[in-house]
C-alpha cells in the first residue's frame, strides 16, 4: 500500500506500508532512496501508523535528506566527489604528467592531487591509485592508533589487517587477529580510536555484554558520541 506524499515524513517521498502475518510486534521505518518503508503487524490501524510518522517526523525529514545528498554524490564522477582524510573534507585535482609511467597521489593545502598520463582523471588507473593511496594512510594510521591503544590496555592482537570491509568498520576473531575497514582513515581521528578500543576490548570479552561495555566505556568514556558520530555519518565514508 503506498500512501500519498502529502503523508506524514519527507514531503517528496512516498510511504509504502508493508503489513506482515508472521509474528512481528512492533511498526519499523525504514528510509530509503525510493522513499519511506513501513513494516507493521497485519492489523495495525493506520492512524496508528500514521500518528508514528508524525511523531517522527523531523527524523524522517533529516534522514531523507541525508540519503538524497548520498544519492546525489554517487552520480558524480568518483574525482568530482568530496574525499575525506582524518575526518577532513578534500577536494580532489588533477594534473595530467604525459611523461609520467606511473600515478601519484599526494595531499597538501585541503586537496588531494591526483597525477598520471591520462588526458583526464576519468582513467581507471587514477581511481585505483587514490584506493591505494588511502589504504597506505590508513594501515599506518590505524597501526599506529592500535599500538598506542594496546600500550594504554594491555591489550595485545595476534595480528592487525586492514582490508575492504563493506558492512563492518572492524572485527575481532577468536585467534586474537582484528581486521578493520581502510575507509577508517576517511573518519576523525576519535571515531578511529573508538573502532580500535573496541575491538581491542573483543580480546578480553568476546561479546556485547554489559561486561564489554563497561570496558570500552572505562578506556573511552565518549565512545557513545563516537559510535553515534558513526552510524550518522559512516554511510558518507563509503561513497568511495
Amino acid at each position: 500500500m503506498r500512501a500519498p506524499p502529502s503523508g506524514p515524513g519527507p514531503q517528496t517521498a512516498g510511504v509504502t506500508i508493508m503489513r506482515s502475518r508472521r509474528r512481528q510486534t512492533t511498526v519499523s521505518i525504514q528510509v530509503t532512496e525510493r522513499g519511506i518503508v513501513v513494516r507493521a503487524p497485519l492489523h495495525t490501524p493506520e492512524s496508528q501508523i500514521r500518528a508514528i510518522l508524525t511523531a517522527r517526523r523531523a527524523w524522517l525529514d533529516k534522514t531523507w535528506q541525508a540519503v538524497q545528498q548520498r544519492r546525489s554524490i554517487r552520480s558524480q564522477p568518483w574525482f568530482e566527489r568530496p574525499l575525506f582524510l582524518r575526518g577532513q573534507r578534500l577536494a580532489v585535482r588533477y594534473r595530467c604528467q604525459p611523461d609520467a609511467r606511473r600515478w601519484t597521489v599526494t595531499a597538501a593545502g585541503g586537496v588531494v592531487w591526483v597525477a598520471g598520463p591520462a588526458p583526464d582523471a576519468r582513467d581507471e588507473a587514477a581511481y585505483r591509485a587514490v584506493v591505494r593511496w588511502l589504504r597506505r594512510q590508513a594501515r599506518a594510521d590505524l597501526e599506529a592508533r592500535v599500538a598506542h591503544w594496546s600500550a594504554r590496555t594491555g591489550l595485545v592482537p595476534s595480528s592487525i589487517r586492514v582490508r575492504d570491509q563493506r558492512t563492518r568498520w572492524g572485527s575481532c576473531s577468536t585467534q586474537g587477529n582484528l581486521n578493520f575497514n581502510w575507509r577508517l582513515v576517511m573518519a576523525p581521528p576519535a571515531a578511529a580510536d573508538y573502532v580500535v578500543v573496541h575491538e581491542l576490548c573483543h580480546l578480553r570479552e568476546m561479546n556485547h555484554s554489559p561486561r564489554f561495555w563497561r570496558l570500552v566505556e572505562s578506556v573511552l568514556p565518549d565512545y557513545r558520541l563516537q559510535r553515534k558520530w558513526l552510524a550518522e555519518h559512516g554511510p558518507q565514508l563509503r561513497l568511495f
